[in-house]
């Protein structure tokens, strides 16, 4: 997803238009994290950026976003909640994180 707030919120909103009652939105993010290496990439790119807190760039250039599990659960007035799973998963440089799936129908 993008990573600001109101491109996020228009994204899941046009999902919400475009899906029939009952259609199923599956999200599977990275939550995020509270070690050294996240907590400064985070602080130093919404500094530098005036980005929401856990947004930061990858060494190849790639704008990502760790979320709060509140944040994407506010995303999603539309849906009902059907199940959350938090889960440990691998990234693409290596280190262990954080993750959730959520599994929502439209109301």
């Amino acid at each position: 997803m993008h990573p600001r707030h109101d491109e996020q919120r228009a994204l899941i909103a046009e999902v919400a238009r475009i899906l029939t009652p009952g259609g199923l939105l599956y999200i599977s993010d990275i939550l995020l994290e509270d070690d050294e290496r996240n907590q400064t990439r985070y602080a130093a790119y919404a500094q530098q950026l005036k980005t929401p807190y856990g947004v930061f760039a990858t060494d190849d250039g790639a704008v990502v976003r760790h979320h709060d599990l509140a944040d994407l659960h506010a995303l999603l007035p539309a849906f009902t909640l059907m199940e959350e799973r938090e889960i440990s998963v691998v990234t693409m440089n290596g280190h262990e994180a954080r993750a959730v799936q959520l599994l929502a129908h439209k109301q």
